[in-house]
């Protein structure tokens, strides 16, 4: 059995194709049985009507619709219904990347081979056609092969587990804490990223870019306080960070492009991060709202 898990929140443009490129995928093709669960968490948008309609038209798409918004909400409840047996993998795509050849494949491949408890998907930026400053204003995004190559966290762009092991995760009801950081923490030294299978998804704007680094620094905040048994692997993980961008990512964006602006977008961001946590810690909802300039565009 194969099955993939798809979290929506409000993503009628790019629904449709992540759906399409799961069954191009050569593993969808190859495995006799198999699903796709969309869930639906919270969406106000056509998402579910979509959904509904890619489900009529495919009897392997289940469709499960929350009302409760958040991420981590939709991936507990996706894996009490996903019908894999407890040695088979199931996927973990988010709806907002590009799925290039063969990735499920190969994550398919490594768990089998010398198991890890978990495989993650290689992620870089895709280089749409827009605004420079798009990519210029952060250095992670100036790496020719984006951050690919250097990843040491699990991100939830898209990622595989046996069943056996997502059914002891719970993921938090504190829809601040990211899945990404928590499944980090709780796989410290127990997953590996691949290289060769490559998801892509779309950099932020700078406004957008600054909201999520106030989120991540409100992640870690409240993943530390909420989660003492998680505090090792966190600060592991994040001094780990730290010297692999210093050592592959050290070149600041001054040094890559040269001139006063980079300089000064560089020497402002902090506060402006800051700035943006304590605004963001007085939104009284459970769950983020939406960041809107880091959606596909329809191609």
């Amino acid at each position: 059995m194969l099955s993939v898990c798809i979290p929506v929140f409000n993503e009628e443009e790019s629904l449709e194709r992540i759906v399409n490129e799961v069954r191009a995928q050569s593993l969808w093709h190859e495995s006799g049985e198999r699903e796709m669960i969309i869930g639906l968490n919270g969406c106000t948008d056509k998402s579910a009507e979509i959904s509904y309609k890619l489900a009529r038209e495919d009897p392997c798409i289940k469709v499960l619709e929350l009302e409760m918004k958040g991420k981590n909400h939709a991936l507990n409840e996706m894996v009490k219904i996903s019908r894999a047996k407890d040695f088979e993998n199931i996927f973990f795509l988010d709806a907002d990347i590009i799925l290039e050849k063969g990735v499920l494949k190969k994550l398919d491949n490594a768990l089998k081979r010398s198991p890890p408890e978990m495989a993650i998907a290689s992620a870089t930026a895709r280089p749409f056609e827009e605004k420079f400053g798009r990519f210029a204003l952060h250095r992670r995004y100036l790496l020719e092969k984006g951050m690919a190559s250097i990843q040491n966290y699990v991100h939830g762009r898209c990622y595989a587990m046996p069943r056996s092991e997502a059914v002891k995760v719970a993921f938090p009801k504190n829809q601040k804490i990211f899945d990404d950081a928590f499944l980090t923490c709780l796989y410290w030294g127990r997953f590996k990223v691949l290289n060769s299978a490559l998801v892509r998804y779309r950099v932020p704007n700078y406004r957008d870019w600054l909201v999520q680094m106030a989120r991540r620094r409100i992640n870690i905040q409240q993943l530390y306080h909420g989660y003492p048994e998680l505090r090792r692997p966190l600060t592991r993980w994040l001094v780990a960070s730290r010297q692999l961008k210093m050592q592959h990512a050290g070149k600041s964006v001054r040094e890559k492009l040269g001139g006063k602006f980079p300089a000064f977008i560089e020497s402002i961001s902090d506060p402006l991060i800051y700035i943006k946590m304590r605004s963001s810690m007085r939104n009284s909802n459970d769950s983020w709202p939406k960041i809107r300039s880091t959606k596909m565009k329809p191609r």
